[in-house]
């Protein structure tokens, strides 16, 4: 007869911890750059509210339908469009700060793009809420500092 092995019991206490709000804003860009913006979308809430960086014609999205649009807008002028966070600024229970690298290249002339720039994000659930992008490191922790939850 053979034994059956014995494997030790599992405790109730121990589990998972939760993804941090880095943790999913990096699973965001990962999956957008493998899985493209139908996989991606699945990581932000259908309420999503996303500022864009000044000058890049659009001041704020709306929703999840704006989100599609201005996401393809990008999709329709960059081949190979990717972004990896480089450095994480801030992580508290539901907002992130980070220095974000994207990339890709020019559809039309083929060229090599790249840029950094700052994201503070809300997270709730799992699901990206909020986006406001900065150009400065300053002003990304001065605006997560204003969209953190208070003490109160």
């Amino acid at each position: 007869m053979r034994r059956r092995p014995s494997f030790p019991a599992v405790r109730d206490d121990l589990r998972m911890p939760d993804p941090t709000p880095s943790d999913v804003l990096r699973a965001y860009f990962a999956t957008f750059t493998v899985g493209g913006l139908e996989a991606a979308a699945r990581l932000w809430d259908p309420e999503i509210e996303w500022h864009a960086l000044d000058g890049h014609g659009t001041s704020a999205v709306r929703g999840d339908e704006e989100m599609r649009r201005h996401y393809a807008e990008w999709v329709d002028t960059i081949d190979e469009l990717g972004a990896e966070i480089e450095e994480v600024v801030l992580d508290s229970d539901d907002v992130t700060a980070v220095r974000v690298r994207n990339y890709g290249r020019g559809r039309l002339s083929g060229v090599p793009v790249s840029g950094s720039y700052y994201i503070v994000c809300v997270v709730r659930h799992g699901r990206i809420l909020l986006g406001r992008e900065h150009a400065t490191r300053e002003q990304a922790l001065s605006d997560a500092e204003a969209v953190a939850p208070g003490d109160d």
